[in-house]
């Protein structure tokens, strides 16, 4: 468990921030909005974040992405996603999803 936290978790969200940004960069997709919300600590020392994303991409392009998120280095759970329209091969896409930021000491 302590490699995990070590290797998985960070304690900065905009380190969430990037990780996001270079795997849409390498994937092809489009960010067009993030929100996200840092709640209270858990009891072992964890801030659970929650992330809404608003993407575009190409399908195929969409999909890399998803399946990198969930391959990465740092830990995302990926809750919901809703497909939206599809204009000129583009499709819109809502992305929620949470990680956990180690509490700062």
């Amino acid at each position: 468990i302590d490699e995990f936290y070590q290797q998985r978790l960070t304690s900065q969200d905009s380190t969430i921030y990037t990780e996001l940004g270079k795997v849409a960069a390498q994937s092809g997709v489009k960010i067009s909005e993030i929100k996200s919300k840092v709640n209270d600590p858990e009891p072992v020392g964890l801030r659970p974040m929650e992330i809404e994303a608003s993407l575009s991409g190409d399908y195929l392009q969409l999909v890399r992405f998803i399946n990198a998120l969930e391959r990465d280095q740092l830990f995302f759970i990926i809750n919901s996603v809703q497909l939206g329209g599809e204009q000129g091969g583009v499709v819109k896409l809502q992305m929620k999803m949470e990680t956990f930021l180690k509490a700062s000491a």
